[in-house]
């Protein structure tokens, strides 16, 4: 990744795994990194080198709380990563690991608490952060930013912020020891 001086990025769900990673490369590379997760001790891994939130993006009111302090600190968001996800929890029912089963035996439950601290969560934090990048061309959110590439609008002079090729995605993935893409509880 190129340099980001100057640049504020948000990691939302960057406790761990991908997220984690990401936030690390984020900061690595210069930018002033934001990065929520559900407690205090999940995020001590920043030791002073990004701001850590408290946030569980299942709360409207922890998210809008933790979007005003990075909108307040500094005036803009130019990278948003939406890692959060759920819907992970308690793979165990009954003594059986459920996780492996088909869809149609899996508690109604799971799916939405997946939508609600997944899909929903990365509306949220988008729509949050939306008002302080539209006027700015090379701004980007995720996950587009890490699988596509990030261009600036048609007949903009402004360079993109991420282009094709080997994506930034995949390094954080190396960086934070990730060697699949699995289940948070189990990272």
């Amino acid at each position: 990744m190129g340099s980001l001086d100057g640049k504020t990025a948000v990691v939302t769900g960057g406790s761990r795994g991908v997220g984690k990673g990401v936030a690390l490369e984020l900061i690595a590379s210069g930018a002033s990194v934001f990065v929520t997760g559900r407690s205090m001790r999940e995020l001590e891994y920043l030791a002073g080198n990004g701001t850590a939130l408290v946030c569980d993006h299942r709360d409207d009111a922890q998210v809008d709380a933790a979007f005003r302090t990075v909108l307040d600190r500094a005036a803009q968001i130019d990278i948003l990563v939406n890692n959060v996800w759920g819907g992970y929890e308690n793979m165990i029912e009954k003594g059986e690991f459920t996780w492996s089963k088909p869809f149609w035996e899996q508690p109604r439950w799971r799916w939405d608490a997946m939508f609600a601290a997944g899909v929903r969560a990365h509306y949220v934090a988008s729509q949050l952060a939306a008002p302080s990048m539209v006027s700015r061309p090379t701004s980007c959110t995720s996950p587009d930013t890490w699988f596509n590439d990030c261009s600036a609008p048609v007949g903009s002079d402004a360079p993109p912020v991420v282009s094709r090729g080997p994506t930034p995605f995949m390094e954080c993935v190396k960086k934070s020891g990730e060697t699949a893409l699995t289940p948070r509880d189990t990272v």
